[in-house]
């Protein structure tokens, strides 16, 4: 073979390995941090296993935290971004300067998941019920469905315990007698022999799901800001829009064996 030959072709290895690298290096970091694996956090899930970042210059890192602890650090600015809208809601009520600046859907996709031998809501009295945590979507629409339903709410033992995973966890082990739980969660509940009681966002109106942020990324870096909205809405379109796609990346994000509860 002469030196010709292989020459060019190595060149060509060569010149795309720099460029790949080039683009690499020059992908920003993002830290987007989120609550819970489920159907809530597919869209920046989906945005970044279609390559919408890195189109845009960006490489995510997500981070799992639990509400309260993303909510300190939207008011601390340790992190300025959030895939949801619920800890921002949290830090602009108290008096933190925080912004939802999209919404998933207009109700919480919240259901309550109870023990077999309760039959209804109002089954629940004197009964323990686990929340996220006090004041968190969870809690307030426990609390709204108990009421809608005659049980008042400090006829219950409302528990903190944290996020979606952990109170289903909590409710296999019997430590309480009933959950919010968010889809895909409520479906491997039912398989388990678990009652569901209702669909939670009948009543309680919520920002749920979506992109929200401290204020002061607006003043620093509003061109990110607009970037970050527009892949998170692009993945929305793809969760509409390509359900066999969605599907498979719901069973990796979730970690669920079954196709047919995804």
């Amino acid at each position: 073979m002469s030196t010709k030959s292989w020459i060019w072709p190595l060149m060509l290895i060569l010149v795309l390995v720099a460029f790949s690298l080039a683009q690499s290096a020059e992908l920003k970091t993002v830290r987007i941090p989120f609550t819970s694996y489920t159907i809530e956090q597919l869209p920046y899930q989906l945005a970044d296993k279609k390559g919408y970042f890195r189109e845009e210059g960006f490489t995510p890192e997500f981070i799992y935290m639990r509400s309260t602890t993303i909510t300190m650090a939207l008011a601390s600015q340790t992190l300025l971004y959030s895939s949801g809208a619920s800890s921002a809601i949290q830090a602009a009520v108290s008096g933190i300067d925080a912004k939802v600046l999209w919404v998933a859907s207009a109700k919480t996709l919240m259901f309550l998941l109870a023990k077999p031998e309760i039959k209804q809501v109002s089954d629940l009295k004197g009964k323990r019920i686990g929340v996220s945590g006090i004041g968190g979507a969870s809690d307030v629409g426990t609390r709204a469905m108990l009421s809608a339903n005659g049980v008042n709410p400090r006829e219950v033992t409302i528990i903190a315990i944290g996020p979606t995973e952990a109170r289903l966890l909590a409710l296999k082990a019997g430590a309480i007698d009933a959950t919010p739980l968010i889809s895909p969660r409520n479906f491997q509940a039912e398989t388990l022999g678990f009652r569901s009681l209702g669909f939670m966002g009948d009543f309680m109106p919520n920002a749920f799901g979506g992109f929200s942020i401290n204020s002061v990324a607006l003043s620093q870096d509003p061109k990110t800001v607009e970037t970050l909205v527009r892949i998170g809405l692009k993945g929305l379109r793809v969760m509409k829009q390509d359900r066999a796609f969605t599907v498979d990346v719901m069973q990796k994000f979730t970690k669920m064996d079954d196709k047919e509860i995804a």
